[in-house]
């Protein structure tokens, strides 16, 4: 589905064009607002989120002309914006022949009903100093004095390190305007680099007050113990200011207590019977600089005010900026997933493009945001902090639109921490950037010394050559060095060590003629996991990285292509899509907009099927495509519980055409289902086959209970979705035991696989026995199974390849449904020695 369906009522209206609009226009004073009733302001006015459609061009005049604030237009590169709008705005867009459709009526009610059935759940509970981040009395989100409550909180638990918040001046309402400090000699003013972050110049967005709060409780909570977090206190001056218009946020509290305001200015009287500034469009430079980037008219959201830095909360950061060397500096604003830098006003490259691309790249590698200009990436905007930073002060200074348009301003309260964890590493960068701060994307180990394939064989050697930039906007304060360890004997460091010098602002250096080398010991067992420790050591700073090896050649020792019934799980409880469901099916192929949303075979070499959403084809792509919510399918049950160090893979096709703001999710559980642990997350369109391979022990025990849940959503409805699984592979290192691996759920009807593994040649009988107790029997060591129900499968052996594979078929029986089976193998080695293994199956 390429586009969401309007809400009851809404239909989607198409005007008249450019020349009829300009006609409607001429009869339209610019800046004479339409005087409310007497006492409008005493009650909050509804608000509603439309879908502008900016590619025609009466919609561009008529939100030029309405001054609509397009702060929320996570799809405007495609030509659709989310806009907050009024009623009254609906009928000025009709009058004036915008194309738009209204997707959600009365927001704020839509936003606080959200909160009030808590989101999902909360999403993190207490962090660093024991603060409850989505525990706040607007529905998860904190007042303005719970922030005044918690700067006092988390300043006087660190004194040293933190100031006590200190006013940076008033509001026009007289509220105090918060600031605290962060610096290991925090009453000193030091020869530091310093950094500024901001946030709520915009009353209606909450989640950049609770990222002020959280980065700063992550500097004081992470000092000693975090190496990052002790650098910046170290050798930065840190300022944070979470509430920049604390009139416009108390007025959302006072008219939605339980979170959703929708009030974005801050609360000047504007003498007409309308209130309020945008702060975000009040700067001095290049304010007013035309009415697309701002608006004159005193009912806009974007309204400029009478001149530059009219209000005092914009006279106020004007002056803290002038007063201090800022080099570095965030603005944090809702939403739409992007990382925005100058400039604003105009859509051309600030002078020193090259230097912020170094920085947004930095910023997004975590969060996977999409960064550029304002005025290229969102929308023209003049009067705003970043462009005053840069073009009066020179800082180096962007905006994080924090969330996507499931998000919203109002996230759900299970989004509050993701939100905050997914910009923490962002901001702790750009106050690193302050001064110097290396990053580099070639932390690859490359063969020097190889017999071509992908394993760590003895004798065989590799090496990492590094290309270091320099992101930060001082240079590096002596030599950077990069120096390696290895945890374990069998992976030798050859050349350990490598000095790149001093490295200028901005500047690039690499080892690329003096690489750093490993090599495996001849004598190296297969399966030893070896971890390399890096470390890069720059201005009083090691940045560690840790590279896990295994040594030595896995085997295959299953695979899955979705051929044939071993128990996919498809229909799941918790799916709630109404088209587009999984199943196991030969997907038919679809296209839409020149892109393949759903190829026309499965991945395997050999066979037709796979897990596809709905792999009919229909009369469009968007005919059985996902919509409406999510859709899930489980794995077969598999058994790690005495594999060594295994490897899992699968081959997915992920589609999101449209938006791109949907997630794939892959899972795994240790406990059949009870639980699951996150493996992966795609946001965004990845339409190709693609191989993902994991360590499972990383995210849960092995255990003899595991399956892989893959969940693919429509979420919100407006994109088209598909998605496709195939080709599961397990790998492994031969342990040198007697192996029993089980592959396959015990469903009735269905199918379990079985593999035997042991040296090549192996003579073994298989048994198996329904309940009972492991009984010690002389002639066979400890046979694990009850005599009196004991039956021999089979005797055979493992053959030249060393595994023997055997085929189960589930009967299908009522009364068997909780029967627990008894499996064992058991074989005596060359050296006369007996080796078993066993496991347990209960039929469903």
């Amino acid at each position: 589905m390429t586009r969401s369906r309007p809400l009851a009522g809404d239909r989607p209206f198409r005007g008249f064009g450019a020349h009829t609009l300009l006609a409607a226009l001429a009869g339209v004073a610019v800046g004479a607002p339409l005087a409310p009733p007497a006492g409008a302001q005493a009650a909050p006015v509804r608000h509603h989120l439309a879908e502008l459609d900016l590619s025609h061009p009466a919609t561009r005049l008529a939100a030029e002309s309405l001054g609509l604030a397009l702060d929320c237009g996570a799809r405007v590169r495609g030509g659709l914006a989310e806009v907050v709008v009024t009623e009254r705005d609906v009928d000025q867009l009709r009058r004036l022949g915008a194309a738009f459709t209204v997707r959600q009526r009365d927001l704020a009610e839509f936003y606080a009903e959200r909160l009030r059935q808590g989101g999902g759940g909360k999403s993190g509970g207490s962090r660093g100093s024991g603060i409850d981040w989505d525990g706040g009395a607007m529905g998860g989100y904190f007042t303005l004095a719970e922030m005044e409550t918690l700067l006092d909180q988390i300043t006087a638990l660190n004194p040293a390190i933190a100031s006590a918040k200190y006013s940076l001046g008033q509001s026009v309402e007289g509220r105090e305007i918060w600031a605290v400090k962060v610096s290991d000699n925090v009453a000193v003013d030091e020869a530091e680099p310093e950094a500024r972050f901001d946030s709520l110049h915009h009353a209606r967005e909450p989640v950049s007050l609770h990222m002020g709060l959280y980065f700063l409780d992550w500097l004081v909570s992470g000092y000693g113990s975090d190496p990052l977090a002790t650098h910046l206190v170290n050798e930065r001056e840190i300022w944070i200011v979470p509430c920049v218009n604390p009139d416009g946020y108390e007025w959302n509290r006072s008219t939605h207590p339980g979170g959703g305001g929708l009030w974005r200015k801050n609360r000047r009287d504007n003498g007409d019977g309308t209130f309020g500034v945008d702060l975000n469009r009040n700067y001095s430079y290049q304010w007013g600089y035309d009415n697309s980037g701002s608006s004159g008219k005193t009912s806009s959201e974007t309204y400029r005010g009478p001149s530059p830095a009219s209000e005092p909360e914009t006279q106020a950061m004007e002056a803290f900026i002038s007063s201090r060397d800022f080099r570095t500096a965030i603005s944090a604003h809702t939403y739409s997933d992007l990382w925005l830098f100058p400039w604003g006003y105009q859509c051309v490259d600030p002078p020193n493009r090259h230097e912020f691309d170094g920085i947004a790249r930095a910023y997004v590698k975590e969060n996977g945001y999409r960064e550029g200009t304002i005025c290229q990436e969102l929308y023209s905007a003049n009067g705003d902090t970043v462009d005053y930073d840069l073009g009066v002060h020179g800082i180096w200074s962007g905006t994080c639109e924090i969330g996507g348009s499931g998000d919203g301003f109002w996230p759900p309260v299970d989004r509050i921490v993701p939100l905050l964890d997914e910009n923490l590493a962002g901001w702790a960068r750009i106050a690193l950037y302050a001064g110097a701060g290396l990053e580099s994307d070639d932390w690859n180990w490359q063969p020097a010394l190889t017999d071509g394939d992908e394993w760590l064989e003895p004798g065989e050697e590799y090496q990492l050559a590094v290309t270091l930039d320099n992101v930060g906007t001082l240079a590096t304060v002596g030599s950077a060095t990069l120096s390696l360890q290895s945890s374990h004997p069998d992976l030798q460091v050859v050349a350990g060590f490598h000095d790149f010098g001093a490295i200028a602002a901005f500047g690039q250096v690499d080892n690329l003629a003096a690489p750093l080398l490993l090599r495996v010991a001849a004598t190296a067992a297969a399966g030893t996991e070896v971890t390399v420790t890096a470390d890069l050591a720059y201005d009083g700073y090691v940045e560690t990285r840790e590279f896990a090896f295994v040594l030595g050649e896995a085997v295959v020792f299953d695979q899955d292509d979705v051929e044939g019934d071993l128990g996919w799980r498809t229909g799941l409880p918790g799916d709630t899509a109404t088209t587009g469901r999984f199943e196991i099916a030969d997907p038919q192929q679809t296209t839409s907009g020149g892109q393949t949303a759903q190829p026309a075979d499965d991945h395997s070499a050999v066979g037709t099927l796979c897990a596809v959403t709905d792999g009919r084809a229909g009369s469009g792509a968007g005919s059985y495509d996902v919509d409406g919510g999510r859709t899930a399918v489980e794995s077969p049950e598999f058994d790690l519980t005495d594999v060594r160090v295994p490897r899992v893979s699968y081959w997915r096709w992920v589609t999101d055409l449209t938006t791109g703001d949907d997630d794939f999710v892959v899972e795994l559980t240790g406990d059949g289902g009870l639980t699951w642990q996150e493996v992966e997350r795609v946001r965004g369109n990845d339409n190709q086959w693609r191989r993902v391979e994991f360590d499972p022990a990383q995210f849960v025990a092995p255990s003899d209970r595991m399956r892989l849940r893959f969940t693919a959503a429509d979420d919100p409805n407006n994109s088209l979705c598909e998605a496709l699984i195939d080709d599961l592979e397990f790998r492994a290192f031969p342990s040198g035991r007697l192996e029993l691996w089980r592959y396959g759920s015990a469903i009735q009807g269905g199918q379990v696989r079985l593999h035997v593994q042991g040296v090549a040649n192996l003579p073994f009988t298989l048994y198996a026995a329904q309940g009972g107790a492991a009984i010690p029997l002389k002639k066979f060591g400890l046979l694990e199974l009850d005599p009196a129900s004991l039956v021999a499968l089979l005797t055979a052996s493992s053959g030249p390849t060393g595994r023997y594979t055997l085929y189960g078929d589930i009967p299908v029986d009522p009364t068997l449904i909780g029967v627990e089976v008894h499996v064992q193998a058991l074989a005596l080695d060359p050296a006369g020695a007996y080796l078993t293994n066993a496991f347990d199956l209960a039929i469903e």
